[in-house]
């Protein structure tokens, strides 16, 4: 990989990394300050301390909200090893999946791998080999427990399952596997993945980590709040309708149902009408990585036989932040796919939250389309009386699969020599009484053979209306909220199901025409996560992720929960620790104070070991950067002409072309910019003064013992700059102008560039 550059800004975030010719880049963040917002120090925690017992990883490096791109950044770097990652996930399981403060824990996960360490392990010794075996070497990874994994049980969320054994894996895991995933375990579902909700007769009741009392969505519930408290670096899920976008928006996750047929259903249990397999993540540049190893043409799956001729080399080579500039989105709040719903004022704070995300595409570029759908158009393309769910022959599922059967299980119903679901109803005594009815309608069905073809009939039917849209407003995508509704409260017997309650669903748009969609984190909602979706055009999948990720770059709303801190000593609160426990080795600096400050509103953070390295030199790529994104300066997509551009990373280009069109930097004489040359004093002083638009009087003199020493060329703007108190001399008084500048001035002059440009 690139050499790593060392400043970090909003590590409280996702990751800014893009990835180019397969080089990553992690240490600089890309837009801290498009929108300087101040990010809030937690005051308060909800958990007062690890769980007794709980054995904590030596890294420190902390996994919350880390992901899998800087996981694998850090494993790479040798900051924490997949020993220490895969202890610190299950130290985390442990201190909060079973109980949280004397109440419930989260309930997530249904089993975990009893080799996991082992597994890590032999992962690090194959890195420190030099073996890597892909992207996700080392990586943690949650599953969904009704996809296939010979190591460990599926149970699909039934009791009566809780013992059945896959002999393989799903084309999926073992694509994970050989990429170098590490499965951590299997996580809770709602039963066979039935509703918009998260309880089920294996494991009983999965909460939500923003408010247990609110619902978590379904049917990946388990796998949704797994990734949120950061038990994992990333998760795979199902959904039919909803179940990874729907939970995603209520967990604060970036969601992605890809386009269907191009990832593998094989060893699934799904619904021949339109399921998908997909991430649950902290980025749109995890799922980006996740979607790069599990896409693809599967002989084991027909449904995929177009994949590998219309996806990209690369989903993570195709993200931009400036793919909304141009674009073109179309805007409905229009549920569908669920309960019928209209929404009220009960939705008025989600959809205001929408509105913001929305403003926030035409900000980026985007020409944004209300769509107007009138009777006319729902009567034509989803009539009333259309019906787009049948009966699909379900039981197959275990004729297809290669299994070791709980004990007895075949021989409770008829007939005895195979499982079907009247067994399982039989067999599960804590199913609820919901579940039993609809698993019931089943039993020993065979696929409906005039339903069947009428729900295919009527779901092209409703895309051929959208295609219509797509096409007659010449839209990149279509944008809406992913629930237009409130969660549903989790009731006092957490039994209940809350499914019938849980309305403002936009799943249909893509379950019934097979496009891809991915949700974003939009904001919140009287403290509750929002999520704004965007469908996109059948294998556009790597278009549509890059309108996310712009998205999501501009707007940063990720934020881990508060009720699973951080379990390392002296850390606070997820992805919000205190300055003074984040950066460990600014206390008692010169600068600890105004480091402290920068923090705490997003300018600055440290390195993924807690520490700042205030006195280590910055970068003149970085420092334009930084200084670009605070001024708020627009970028620009005009060419460079340095001999050594090609020395430039591709994400600064657009900064630092910003920088040169505006006049604030130039090259050097020789014709070359120095990407990486550290930026000495003189040379900030320049950049200061012109990106602040200091007036510079040639005439007065300079004050300093050793101002002999400033070039003439810098000396007008050393003086704007110390007279707006912008900069200050070093020791007794001397500017040392030839000094490189460190990443602790560099903060404390972003600190006094903000008041200035505030007053």
């Amino acid at each position: 990989m690139l050499k790593k550059l060392k400043v970090y800004m909003n590590l409280s975030s996702i990751s800014d990394v893009k990835r180019s010719k397969g080089v990553s880049i992690s240490r600089l963040t890309r837009t801290v300050a498009r929108r300087l917002v101040p990010v809030a120090i937690i005051s308060a925690l909800l958990f007062t301390g690890p769980l007794p017992g709980t054995s904590f990883a030596a890294s420190d490096v902390d996994v919350v909200d880390l992901g899998v791109v800087r996981l694998a950044d850090a494993l790479e770097a040798g900051e924490i090893t997949s020993v220490e990652a895969v202890q610190q996930y299950l130290d985390r399981i442990k201190a909060y999946d079973k109980e949280i403060n004397g109440k419930p824990g989260l309930g997530t996960i249904v089993t975990l791998n009893e080799d996991a360490l082992a597994q890590a392990a032999e992962l690090d010794a194959e890195r420190a080999s030099g073996k890597v075996r892909g992207p996700l070497h080392g990586i943690p990874v949650l599953v969904k427990d009704n996809i296939n994994t010979a190591d460990m049980p599926t149970s699909h969320g039934n009791q009566a399952l809780a013992t059945y054994q896959p002999l393989e894996d799903a084309t999926a895991v073992k694509r994970l596997k050989d990429a170098g995933a590490i499965i951590l375990g299997k996580t809770n579902m709602a039963e066979f993945a039935m509703f918009w909700d998260t309880v089920s007769s294996v494991h009983g009741r999965t909460y939500n980590p923003y408010d247990p009392e609110k619902n978590i969505n379904g049917s990946s519930g388990g796998t949704g709040a797994a990734v949120a408290a950061s038990f994992a670096a990333i998760g795979l899920g199902t959904e039919s309708c909803g179940s990874i976008t729907d939970v995603s928006a209520f967990t604060n996750l970036v969601g992605f149902r890809p386009t269907i047929g191009l990832g593998s259903m094989a060893g699934v249990d799904y619904n021949p009408l339109g399921d998908a397999i997909g991430p649950l993540a902290l980025s749109v540049q995890d799922a980006a990585v996740l979607l790069d190893v599990i896409a693809g043409t599967d002989p084991k799956d027909p449904w995929t036989a177009n994949a590998d001729a219309n996806k990209p080399k690369s989903y993570v080579d195709s993200l931009s932040d400036t793919s909304l500039k141009g674009a073109r989105v179309g805007y409905v709040v229009a549920p569908f796919g669920g309960y019928d719903f209209i929404p009220g004022t009960e939705s008025d704070a989600t959809l205001s939250v929408v509105d913001k995300a929305v403003a926030e595409l035409e900000a980026q570029g985007a020409t944004v389309v209300k769509i107007p759908l009138n009777r006319s158009w729902w009567n034509t393309y989803a009539p009333a009386d259309a019906s787009y769910w049948a009966t699909t022959g379900h039981e197959d599922y275990f004729v297809r699969t290669k299994a070791e059967w709980p004990a007895g299980l075949a021989a409770l119903t008829e007939p005895f020599d195979k499982i079907n679901f009247g067994d399982i109803i039989a067999g599960s005594p804590n199913m609820e009484k919901t579940a039993k009815e609809w698993v019931s309608w089943d039993d020993n069905q065979p696929r409906d053979p005039v339903g069947f073809p009428a729900a295919v009939d009527a779901r092209k039917k409703f895309a051929e209306g959208v295609d219509g849209i797509f096409s007659g407003y010449q839209l990149d995508a279509l944008a809406y909220p992913t629930v237009a509704a409130p969660p549903a409260k989790v009731h006092e017997d957490p039994a209940v199901l809350i499914d019938p309650e849980q309305v403002g669903t936009h799943c249909g748009w893509a379950n019934y025409t097979g496009r891809p969609v991915v949700t974003v984190p939009a904001g919140f909602a009287d403290d509750f996560p929002v999520g704004i979706s965007l469908l996109g055009s059948k294998y556009a999948d790597a278009e549509l992720l890059s309108l996310a990720y712009d998205l999501q770059e501009s707007t940063r709303n990720r934020k881990a929960p508060k009720l699973t801190p951080s379990l390392l000593a002296g850390v606070s609160s997820g992805a919000n620790p205190e300055p003074a426990a984040m950066l460990e080795d600014i206390k008692e600096h010169w600068a600890e104070v105004q480091i402290q400050e920068a923090f705490s509103k997003g300018l600055v953070t440290g390195d993924p070991d807690r520490k700042f390295r205030p006195d280590e030199p910055i970068t003149r790529t970085e420092f334009i950067g930084l200084l670009v994104r605070t001024l708020q300066l627009q970028s620009s997509n005009n060419g460079l002409s340095f001999t050594d551009q090609a020395n430039i990373p591709e994400w600064a280009r657009e900064e630092i072309a910003a920088a040169v069109h505006l006049g604030i930097v130039t090259g050097y004489e020789d014709g070359t910019f120095r990407p990486n040359q550290s930026i000495t004093r003189a040379e900030m002083a320049i950049l200061l003064g012109k990106a602040a638009g200091l007036a510079q009087d040639q005439r007065a003199e300079l004050v300093f013992t050793d101002s002999d020493e400033i070039p003439e060329w810098a000396s007008a703007s050393v003086l704007a700059v110390t007279k707006a108190q912008l900069m200050n001399g070093r020791s007794e008084n001397r500017f040392e102008p030839t000094a490189a500048s460190t990443r602790a001035e560099a903060a404390v002059i972003l600190e006094r560039l903000l008041g200035l440009k505030s007053e």
